[in-house]
């Protein structure tokens, strides 16, 4: 996994941390695209994640969402619509306050 991707997936973990509940703040889930488990495991599990990576090897997700490059965080409502899109890096604190205030019930 490129530099940016696991420096995003690093960020996303320390920055917004996952809980429960109705008053929990954001659900984060990360999604592989890589085509072998083992390293999608490999990888979090060397990150230390706190939330859990899903392998998307039949690109259904990829292809859903219309994913052409990676990183990319998708931020979605309850309801499963994309609220924002931000492609590469890290974000920013406006971007990270931004995702704070979609989770919100």
């Amino acid at each position: 996994w490129c530099g940016e991707c696991r420096a995003l997936l690093e960020q996303l973990d320390a920055e917004l941390p996952a809980g429960s509940g109705e008053a929990a703040g954001p659900v984060l889930l990360g999604v592989s695209l890589e085509a072998k488990p083992e390293r999608a495991r490999s990888v979090a599990g060397s990150l230390q994640l706190d939330f859990p990576t899903l392998v998307d090897t039949r690109q259904q997700v990829a292809r859903l969402y219309e994913v052409s490059r990676l990183p990319l965080t998708l931020v979605l409502d309850r309801e499963g619509v994309v609220r924002e899109i931000y492609q590469r890096g890290v974000l920013d604190a406006a971007q990270l306050a931004r995702i704070q205030e979609l989770s919100r019930p």
